[in-house]
């Protein structure tokens, strides 16, 4: 009978997964307009610039369904720049906003490799 309690922990456990809903996240064009919304596009460079996202995990404490906290990194001709922030879904649209989740690696390793695409410049 000892084992009894971990049977019905094991169970709601596989309960709750079964209920958690998939990290939703938006694509690096989807981001890169939210946060061009957010910052503005009238600092040099961001016109042109390029969004790429690394790790990705649920915001705590969301005040929006689906918020999720994300590294990212602006990439421009001049160089690149890390930083997180966090998306959710307003009326189909991506909203970007500060950061909440402080759990985000950084540097992030998915983000590594990444640099500005001259085939991909907006002109």
């Amino acid at each position: 009978m000892k084992l009894a309690p971990f049977g019905i922990l094991g169970m709601a456990m596989a309960a709750f997964a079964a209920h958690a809903e998939p990290l939703v996240i938006p694509t690096p064009e989807q981001a890169h307009a939210a946060v061009l919304t957010l910052l503005g596009d009238d600092l040099p460079g961001m016109k042109t610039s390029q969004l790429a996202i690394g790790t990705c995990l649920p915001a705590p404490a969301a005040q929006q369904k689906g918020r999720v906290s994300c590294t990212t990194m602006l990439l421009m001709p001049a160089g690149t720049s890390e930083a997180p922030m966090d998306f959710y879904l307003d009326s189909g649209k991506w909203i970007a906003s500060p950061p909440t989740n402080l759990e985000l690696p950084f540097p992030d390793p998915k983000l590594a490799n990444k640099h500005w695409d001259e085939s991909k410049a907006r002109k």
